[in-house]
């Protein structure tokens, strides 16, 4: 592990003496903002067609991400730059959950949410091609690494049990996205499509409660429709 992290140290801080010079700055401060189907599976929940009916609209999961990126290489049309960033995660889709797994209260009684927040800080690689002048297409390969996950309900006016929330340290999710990008002086403009999500399931939503069948497995490859707009400073 101390080789992997120092041979990544030490692309970052060389490898820019050796590349050739190409329209991508050497670090890329990225703000992203995204939006992402609700995940409706309630497999064999009791009240399943009445959530289902009260929630038809589609979308209603959000993102917003900060990024810093180094570029690592450059030949010709491609580049690549590895980044650091820290992202926050709302999915508004009311669902039970397992109250229990917060070991906050005790009660025999079934909790709703309708705020699922989560904090992660990410590890990713991207990819550059010059399309012709200013354009640029992209593909993104990112690891997200949970640290904070808070469970709320807004519909309750008055409780005193909510919100449920725990800190913790677990990859969650590796996906990947495609787009296009356009630059304008030192800005980067982007459009990006996720293709690929590998994700942990989350037996706080996924479990005995709503009768899903997948208890002996750990990930999941499900990718409801998601996409977000990217605005980045190189410098």
């Amino acid at each position: 592990m101390k080789n992997l992290f120092f041979l990544i140290f030490t692309i970052v801080v060389i490898q820019p003496s050796y590349c050739q010079i190409n329209n991508i700055g050497d670090w890329i401060f990225n703000f992203n903002v995204g939006l992402e189907a609700h995940d409706k599976r309630l497999y064999d929940y009791s009240d399943k067609e009445s959530l289902l009916e009260m929630q038809s609209e589609v979308f209603g999961t959000y993102y917003f991400e900060f990024n810093i990126s180094k570029k690592i290489w450059n030949k010709k049309k491609l580049s690549s730059v590895l980044g650091l960033g820290i992202g926050y995660e709302k999915a508004t889709f009311i669902r039970p959950f397992d109250h229990y797994h917060f070991m906050k209260d005790s009660f025999r009684i079934l909790r709703i949410h309708d705020r699922y927040m989560k904090l992660k800080a990410s590890l990713s690689l991207k990819i550059f091609y010059e399309i012709k002048n200013k354009w640029f297409a992209t593909g993104e390969l990112t690891s997200n690494f949970l640290l904070l996950r808070s469970i709320d309900n807004s519909i309750l006016i008055d409780n005193d049990i909510y919100p449920y929330s725990e800190n913790t340290f677990e990859l969650d999710d590796i996906n990947l996205h495609l787009g296009i990008n356009y630059k304008i002086k030192n800005l980067l403009l982007g459009l990006e499509v996720r293709i690929l999500n590998v994700q942990r399931i989350d037996k706080i939503i996924f479990n005995d409660i709503i009768n899903d069948p997948r208890s002996d497995q750990t990930w999941e490859l499900d990718n409801p429709i998601s996409g977000r707009f990217s605005i980045g400073f190189m410098f």
